[in-house]
């Protein structure tokens, strides 16, 4: 849990560090679950934007857990994103890599780390200039020594967040 809150600190640490005046700055925190077990958690990302275009490099970080099963995945993705409903909500997909790290209480699996590729849609609704709901479903996909099967679990799964948004220099 430290880890978690270490890297949720370097995520707002990133977000006041970015350039204020652009709009395509977002910060997104939620609840969710990997469906798979219904492993529930959350996690936080953070999109910053890449000029003009409808590109964000997003950092994220999601942290799950259920009966002695720890996951903590942290990486980064690409995304495209782009407006609609005139505007007062983004629809965004992003691809990406990153690590997973599996902590599991239990001698039938092995915990370990392992290199994670996600790909992730979602729905982002302005419910003022600068704070928005939003929705988000993902796929994820982690290998541990070319097995691509047990990292604790196994990571060939979808996951869903819902949560809060908040948009910088509006």
């Amino acid at each position: 849990m430290k880890k978690f809150v270490l890297l949720a600190v370097v995520l707002v640490a990133i977000a006041g560090a970015v350039d204020a005046d652009a709009a395509d700055n977002q910060l997104r925190a939620g609840g969710g679950l990997v469906f798979d077990g219904t492993v529930w958690g959350g996690g936080a990302a953070f999109d910053i934007g890449i000029g003009d275009r409808p590109l964000a490099i997003t950092p994220f970080l999601e942290y799950y857990s259920k009966s002695g099963l720890t996951l903590m995945n942290f990486g980064a993705d690409i995304t495209y994103v782009t407006g609609v409903a005139d505007g007062k909500a983004d629809v965004y997909l992003g691809v990406g890599a990153g690590m997973v790290r599996s902590s599991v209480d239990n001698s039938t699996l092995d915990s370990g780390s392992a290199l994670l590729v996600d790909v992730r849609g979602g729905l982002n609704y302005g419910i003022t200039e600068s704070v928005g709901i939003y929705g988000e479903v993902k796929y994820m996909w982690a290998d541990k020594d070319g097995t691509a099967t047990k990292v604790g679990v196994d990571l060939s799964d979808v996951g869903a967040l819902v949560g809060i948004s908040f948009t910088l220099g509006q």
